[in-house]
């Protein structure tokens, strides 16, 4: 989990252990043969990260065998509440209570409108406070954290918005190649758009 945040040393003991199939566990003084399939996921762009030579470009091609880009949480409202309510039931369950709290209206609509820097992790934290916070048997808004958390600033900025007019310029101008190119569906490249002040005129294949 987070591959992105691993330190280069510990990349090359990684990749290592990836091109040898075996480990050498601690304390051990014999390799250890290894039979493994590695998922790994990242919320970083690991191209740019590349790119910024923070990442090493042998262990990102070794990993690159099969990529699933998973939009924000913020771009799948739909999802946002069913997600809350598993949420609470398993809260619910392991605090011992008789009935499940639910959603006011008034929360329903601080899910949605609230932007999700931290994604799903987030979310359950959120709603698992919720739960212990909650009196009665409905969760308000005055259980959910009074302001949204603003997202901090990320320092690959400029690197992910050079990448991504890159992209654009190596493909004309095409979003939906762009994207292909940079390995993240169209909405969230036009989502990073928005959010870099990046502005096209739409080509006649978009």
């Amino acid at each position: 989990d987070e591959i992105g945040e691993l330190p280069l040393h510990v990349q090359v003991k990684l990749l290592s252990v990836l091109e040898n199939r075996e480990v050498l566990r601690v304390g051990g003084n014999t390799p250890r043969r290894l039979d493994i399939r590695i998922i790994a996921a990242t919320n970083r762009d690991l191209a740019a990260e590349v790119v910024a030579n923070r990442f090493r470009k042998d262990l990102y091609f070794r990993l690159d065998g099969i990529t699933l880009v998973i939009p924000p949480l913020r771009e799948r409202l739909t999802e946002i509440v069913p997600l809350a309510e598993q949420f609470i039931a398993r809260e619910a369950k392991r605090a011992g209570l008789l009935k499940a709290p639910t959603l006011s209206p008034a929360a329903v609509a601080y899910l949605e409108r609230h932007t999700w820097p931290g994604n799903v992790r987030e979310l359950r934290n959120v709603i698992e406070r919720a739960v212990v916070l909650c009196a009665g048997g409905e969760i308000t808004q005055n259980e959910l954290p009074a302001a949204a958390p603003q997202p901090q600033v990320d320092p690959l900025y400029d690197v992910e918005r050079a990448h991504i007019l890159q992209a654009l310029e190596e493909h004309d101008g095409n979003k939906t190649s762009a994207a292909k190119a940079l390995g993240i569906s169209r909405n969230t490249l036009m989502t990073r758009l928005k959010e870099y002040g990046i502005s096209i005129r739409r080509g006649p294949r978009g």
